[in-house]
């Protein structure tokens, strides 16, 4: 499974060889998972980038493999 965070800050996962936006389990309606939750980590790295970690959640989290995660906002980080 791949996983990213856009630019924008929506989390979305890869299902169906398309990556889809993700919706909150906790909140009714069409609240997407993002960076602007206060339930929503950043992405963690313990082995020197073997594994990513991201926190979501009443406890939850997603692992992902090298190479299966991408964070966009890292990317324009500079041009703000």
């Amino acid at each position: 499974m791949k996983g990213r965070i856009e630019e924008d800050g929506f989390f979305v996962l890869e299902r169906g060889g398309a990556f889809k936006d993700q919706t909150c389990p906790f909140n009714s309606g069409d609240t997407y998972c993002g960076d602007w939750c206060p339930l929503f980590g950043e992405p963690e790295s313990e082995y020197d980038n073997v594994a990513i970690e991201l926190s979501c959640g009443d406890g939850r989290f997603w692992a992902f493999g090298p190479g299966d995660f991408t964070d966009e906002r890292e990317a324009n980080a500079d041009e703000s």
